[in-house]
């Protein structure tokens, strides 16, 4: 997953990702949730609140969204990950906030080329 700022058909992706496959210890597709590694919730805290990411498979942008947080009162009409409150929470990816009727898009959260990755990664729960 990186960071990015643009619409996605204009896309230049980070070279570098906040985190990549590697550091998903898990995936629940039934709850769009994840479990990342220590280090990886580490540097998904340190990125600003309302920054733009993008989910990628083999670096082709699947979909966009916006770190968020549950401290943040603003409502947002994007796939929203949440900034767990805790270092043992889960990373909810949301369409929309606080509730799914803020969503406008295409919901891209299970696209069959992310969930088949992550499959193949045996990263995928439920």
């Amino acid at each position: 997953m990186a960071t990015y700022e643009g619409e996605l058909e204009n896309l230049q992706v980070d070279k570098v990702p906040l985190f990549d496959q590697r550091e998903i210890v898990s995936y629940s597709k039934s709850r769009q949730s994840m479990i990342l590694t220590s280090e990886a919730l580490e540097k998904l805290r340190k990125v600003s609140i309302g920054r733009r990411f993008v989910v990628c498979v083999d670096m082709k942008p699947i979909y966009s969204g916006k770190i968020w947080s549950l401290l943040r009162s603003a409502s947002c009409s994007d796939i929203v990950l949440m900034v767990p409150p805790s270092n043992d929470a889960s990373v909810y990816l949301l369409a929309g906030y606080p509730t799914h009727s803020y969503f406008e898009g295409n919901d891209q959260r299970l696209n069959e080329s992310i969930i088949d990755s992550l499959g193949a990664a045996g990263k995928l729960k439920e």
